[in-house]
């Protein structure tokens, strides 16, 4: 049998470039509640968008709008949430 032990930090301030963590966390969610679809077919649904206007924010973050919940990297999430989030009350 092997065991570990790992150690968890939470921090308590906010990620650079986080400007609205529940936002954040709703982009989050809603990109992986249809793990096998491409990002723009779950976000347009949560967040009341168009799959246009959420694949021109992909784009303009540099994402292709092929793109799937699992290839992207935190700070990508970040960078998307925001550009949806100006998007969205733009």
């Amino acid at each position: 049998v092997d065991s570990s032990v790992i150690r968890l930090d939470v921090r308590k301030e906010l990620r650079d470039g986080v400007t609205d963590e529940a936002f954040l966390f709703r982009v989050i969610r809603a990109a992986f509640s249809q793990r096998r679809k491409t990002l723009p077919n779950p976000l347009a649904g949560a967040l009341s968008m168009s799959k246009e206007q959420v694949a021109g924010c992909l784009e303009a973050c540099g994402l292709k709008p092929t793109a799937r919940a699992e290839e992207l990297t935190l700070e990508q999430f970040i960078t998307l949430a925001s550009a949806l989030k100006e998007a969205k009350n733009g």
